[in-house]
């Protein structure tokens, strides 16, 4: 009874080593006259970041801002009571 040659089986993830395996896996079946397999595996650093969907804002933003719109909201203040100054020297 002969042995049938057992498949090479080469994972593959598209980094620098993946010419390597491949060159490896087809010397080892040149050799052996096994059969090479090749599977391309995706890890989890390949994954997409997800997007935080939640809503919450992030510490300290809520403080900033309500800073900003007191800034914001300061500049207004001014900027009407110079109007107002203005109109009123000039009805005068």
């Amino acid at each position: 009874m002969t042995e049938e040659p057992q498949k090479i089986v080469a994972l593959v993830d598209g980094s620098a080593y993946s010419a390597s395996v491949c060159d490896h896996a087809a010397w080892l079946s040149g050799r052996t006259g096994a059969p090479v397999e090749l599977i391309h595996m995706l890890g989890r650093r390949e994954a997409p970041e997800r997007p935080d969907l939640s809503g919450a804002i992030a510490l300290g933003a809520r403080t900033a801002l309500l800073e900003e719109r007191g800034r914001d909201h300061g500049r207004d203040r001014d900027s009407a009571g110079a109007a107002g100054n203005r109109a009123w020297q000039a009805g005068g």
